[in-house]
């Protein structure tokens, strides 16, 4: 009995706090220093927040050299989350072979964000999420689906519109917050407090992105307070 009121003491791990993107236009002269060149701008981001969510339009534009030059510019303890549209198997395919071919390093490379749209796409990543070698998380966009059995494999991306457990057998989970979510502090605040106790699993790490145009680099602060506060 002591050890099962000792497990429901337990504190969920403290978001770490992160954007979509570290290049947004509008964030010059607020956040990045006029004269500061884009290639320091990574590193400049990476000295307030410890994570980012990179558009699969700016990392799939990159390459090795580029990849090497992000994880150098970054503390250890910095983590990348890739974002990637799965809208076919020949998609799925295409991402294992650009993963074949480049060399995050696993330290580093926080995990996969797949925008999934359809239901079929779920039983394929069920079978083959194993093969990139780190964290898959799904942001699925489709109908509602026939078999939400499908879930208990799969580690969904919690979204304050459509909240959701992690499953038991992840020990990291991810979410994704949008402009429309927030109303004002106190919103802000449920949003913190619903996505640290979602449940479904003793999570190790968790990992909250804030997305706008461009993100608010004051709520994002903002959260970053709440959530050691909580």
């Amino acid at each position: 009995m002591l050890n099962g009121n000792r497990r429901l003491m337990i504190k969920p791990p403290q978001p770490c706090i992160g954007a979509y993107s570290w290049q947004h236009a509008q964030w010059q002269d607020e956040f990045y220093p006029e004269d500061m060149p884009d290639d320091w701008r990574l590193a400049y981001y990476a000295n307030e927040f410890l994570t980012v969510m990179v558009p699969q339009d700016q990392w799939s534009a990159a390459g090795s050299e580029e990849y090497r030059s992000w994880m150098e510019e970054c503390a250890g303890d910095f983590r990348f989350f890739l974002e990637y549209r799965l809208d076919s198997i020949a998609a799925l395919d295409r991402l294992s072979a650009i993963f074949a071919q480049t060399d995050w390093r696993p330290e580093t490379l926080g995990g996969l964000v797949l925008d999934v749209g359809g239901e079929e796409f779920l039983y394929q990543l069920q079978a083959k999420q194993a093969r990139f070698g780190c964290p898959v998380f799904v942001r699925y966009s489709g109908d509602e689906l026939a078999d939400p059995a499908v879930w208990e494999h799969l580690n969904r991306v919690w979204q304050a519109q459509h909240p959701c457990p992690v499953p038991t057998d992840f020990s990291t989970g991810i979410g994704v917050v949008q402009d429309r979510d927030l109303m004002g502090d106190q919103g802000l605040r449920n949003v913190i407090e619903s996505f640290m106790h979602r449940g479904g699993a003793d999570l190790k790490e968790s990992y909250l992105f804030f997305c706008g145009k461009p993100p608010s680099l004051d709520t994002m602060r903002k959260a970053v307070i709440i959530s050691q506060l909580l």
